[in-house]
């Protein structure tokens, strides 16, 4: 009994010594500030706007289904890239099936940040409106295409 408080009491003095005598811990840590803003969205490859158009009428609207994956809030907006056909001029869009159309160039989109999915989903309309085109038709040429990019910025 003795000789085990004899240890435990040297063992004591040890630990207190090395405690006592100035050594010095390093210690480390991972601090973590707020995440890089990351703005990213993904929008359809392609997208058909269904019936055939003439002058001074209108496609169905087309949804446009559109994703927020990155971790900021965004706004959106569709631009025609240079040397599209130019009856793209005539695309308009709406936030909502009861809102009013603006005209590429003119609409873009807000759409929060993503929740703890990692994806904020998201959706508007398209439609062609020739109303008031005033360009030739050409009877013999009915498929159109345009590139169209959608720029993403954080809001």
């Amino acid at each position: 009994m003795m000789r085990r408080m004899l240890l435990a009491s040297m063992f004591l003095f040890a630990s207190l010594s090395f405690a006592y005598g100035g050594d010095t811990t390093t210690f480390e840590a991972d601090v973590v500030g707020p995440a890089a803003p990351i703005v990213s969205i993904e929008v359809p490859d392609y997208v058909f706007l269904p019936k055939a158009v003439a002058r001074g009428a209108e496609t169905n609207r087309t949804r446009i289904d559109i994703n927020n994956t990155g971790n900021v809030a965004v706004k959106v907006t569709p631009q025609l890239v240079s040397g599209a056909d130019p009856i793209f001029n005539y695309l308009y869009f709406e936030r909502i099936q009861a809102g009013p159309y603006l005209q590429i160039g003119s609409f873009s989109y807000d759409m929060d940040a993503p929740g703890s999915s990692g994806v904020r989903e998201g959706l508007f309309y398209a439609k062609l409106d020739l109303e008031n085109y005033t360009g030739n038709l050409d009877p013999g040429n009915n498929r159109r295409r345009a590139n169209v990019r959608f720029i993403a910025v954080a809001q």
